[in-house]
């Protein structure tokens, strides 16, 4: 695929997704999405995992992320809830 194919599938600009490549813009999480649509991927598959996480901990996140594959949009949404609502239990 050519960054004019990209460019047109995502609605991303062609020289946009160039300066990306380049390294002299980095892409907001919104275009990121559009991107990863086009391409037919999760945008987690196209975020580089941080390289500072220990091994089990990037175990775990992509044994998450495998999970989170399998479910459909309204029990993504009821899954979003929930951790919203285990990260303000943590906070208190």
């Amino acid at each position: 695929m050519t960054q004019e194919d990209l460019s047109e599938q995502s609605g991303v600009n062609a020289k946009y997704l160039s300066e990306i490549e380049l390294g002299k813009t980095n892409p907001t999480i919104s275009v990121l999405r559009k991107l990863s649509w086009a391409l037919g991927l999760e945008i987690v598959d196209i975020l580089p995992m941080t390289y500072d996480l220990e091994e089990e901990q990037a175990f775990i996140y992509s044994k998450i992320v495998a999970l989170l594959r399998k479910f459909e949009r309204p029990d993504l949404h009821k899954l979003h809830k929930v951790l919203e609502l285990l990260i303000e239990e943590r906070r208190s």
